[in-house]
């Protein structure tokens, strides 16, 4: 891979990357937002909906740790620096 190509490889995966991480953080600030309004009362919370909520959040984690590790990966050729994971 030339170092043209893997900055295109860097920025794609990059960019990818930070979007799953922005709906990760979404459906966590939305399962946090149910458990608040809910409060005491357990027998008001949607446990379909938090499964839902868990379960996006943890597909969007899988896809982010994917792209930043192809991310990195081109990161090493072209110089750019690493994203954290």
């Amino acid at each position: 891979m030339t170092d043209m190509e893997a900055l295109g490889q860097y920025f794609y995966h990059k960019e990818l990357a930070d979007s799953h991480l922005t709906c990760m953080q979404a459906a966590v600030e939305c399962l946090q937002d149910m458990l608040e309004r809910t409060g005491q009362r357990v027998a008001e919370f949607n446990v379909d909906r938090g499964l839902r909520m868990l379960s996006i959040a943890d597909k969007a984690r899988a896809s982010f740790l994917q792209c930043a590790t192809k991310a990195n990966e081109a990161a090493a050729i072209c110089g750019r620096p690493p994203l954290e994971i």
